[in-house]
């Protein structure tokens, strides 16, 4: 296998996604060398890709759209390295070496991808200055983080309104829960309770009351100390996963960017994807909140990640004639008419096929078991055999379910099969 097995060399440059894998001596036919050369040619940035992080992002608003797998957030990572860089050269004070740190900041909604973007920005940082990234120099939170760190710690004078999981339990699902006995039951339901899909509509009203209540404080603080409240405001947010967050929440980030002093356009730049809309909003009306996103609207037509087969098969699964009842709205949501437009999909009767994804590879194995005592024990022995035979990297393998509680057990079952192949403990992610 080769770099240029599905893409062309000219179309790779040097901004690198990921630090570069070491070399292993293993043979090159086994699957772990052939993931980590997969991984090492898929290290740089497209064409299409380094286009977009180039761009200006600190004097107007950028909504970039891209399909799945399509490097969005390594594409964020780097225009995030290299606005950092741009504000900290420009801001260095040459007399007596401060640096004035630019009020810059990136937000999202789910609080568990706020670690990985971290890492990704103190890559790219890296690669594109040879330093380390400052302390402090940008705030990535997600966003009940970022306005509890703007109240808290950054000094906004905002009361910090807190999740109200309290109410949202009481008003809908007690009543549903089994008899509580000990503290880890009460764990254990409360993490199903906050997982279930007919929770939404209780949790956005939440969402959407605290989000107002918000955008009351700082209104009050604009009319009263116009001069502090101006003072405070964000140069430039960014956000990722944009179709996770509701329309109010947007003006909400709105109101804490400052306006350029050129444009007068406030540098909000969000990545999204509609095909990811898991809470199945509304794409935001962005000409009611203010923002022109005429000409300043991008779309990544590509995906790297993921071979043809794999992702035509998820988009079926998820969008598909024969997705379940659950997810039948987010076809509502996924814009199917915009990658309709583009061709990038195609409807036949019952079946969409994909035509974003160009590297190809085996049909996923799909199999039926009997008992999940049976489908974990093949899934342990599996896992070893990639690690033992294959020489895959532990980390590269994922092991994806939708309950944790129905494979609680695969953990201690794939610890005695290394115990039984005389092996040390592999760390495996769940």
């Amino acid at each position: 296998m080769s770099c240029s097995d599905d893409l062309q060399i000219e179309d790779w440059i040097s901004a690198v996604i990921n630090e570069q894998r070491p070399e292993r001596d293993i043979y090159k036919t086994k699957l772990g060398a052939i993931i980590d050369k997969r991984m090492n040619c898929n290290n740089t940035l497209s064409n299409e890709q380094r286009r977009l992080f180039q761009l200006d992002v600190k004097d107007y608003p950028m909504l970039i759209r891209g399909v799945v797998g399509s490097g969005k957030t390594a594409i964020l990572a780097n225009m995030v390295a290299r606005l950092l860089s741009q504000k900290l050269s420009e801001s260095d004070d040459l007399f007596n070496g401060a640096v004035p740190l630019p009020k810059i900041a990136l937000t999202c909604f789910n609080r568990t991808i706020v670690p990985f973007i971290k890492e990704k920005i103190k890559i790219s940082y890296k690669q594109q200055t040879k330093h380390d990234l400052p302390d402090g120099a940008i705030i990535v939170r997600h966003l009940n983080g970022l306005l509890h760190d703007v109240c808290k710690a950054v000094g906004w004078p905002l009361s910090y309104i807190r999740i109200n999981e309290l109410k949202i339990f009481e008003e809908s699902y007690l009543e549903y829960l089994e008899p509580l006995g000990s503290f880890e039951s009460l764990l254990e339901s409360l993490t199903s309770f906050k997982s279930l899909e007919s929770l939404e509509p209780i949790k956005n009203e939440d969402r959407l009351d605290r989000t107002m209540a918000y955008i009351e404080q700082i209104k009050q603080l604009a009319d009263s100390n116009r001069r502090r409240y101006e003072s405070m405001l964000f140069d430039v947010i960014f956000v990722d996963e944009g179709q996770d967050l509701l329309q109010e929440e947007y003006q909400l980030i709105l109101d804490m960017i400052k306006p350029n002093p050129k444009t007068n356009k406030k540098s909000l730049i969000i990545f999204y994807d509609d095909a990811q809309n898991l809470y199945a909003h509304s794409r935001p009306k962005w000409k009611e909140m203010g923002i022109d996103m005429q000409g300043r609207s991008k779309v990544l037509k590509r995906c790297y990640r993921c071979p043809l087969e794999i992702v035509e098969l998820g988009f079926n699964i998820l969008l598909g004639s024969k997705a379940s009842n659950s997810l039948s709205g987010a076809r509502e949501f996924a814009d199917l008419n915009y990658l309709k437009h583009l061709n990038l999909v195609k409807e036949t009767d019952d079946y969409f096929e994909i035509s974003f994804a160009k590297r190809c590879s085996r049909r996923p194995d799909i199999r039926k078991f009997n008992s999940r005592l049976g489908e974990m024990r093949y899934i342990s022995s599996f896992v070893l055999h990639l690690i033992e035979k294959g020489y895959v990297r532990p980390e590269d393998i994922l092991i994806m379910f939708h309950q944790f509680e129905e494979f609680r057990d695969l953990v201690n079952i794939i610890k005695l099969w290394t115990i039984l192949s005389q092996k040390d403990a592999m760390p495996i992610l769940l």
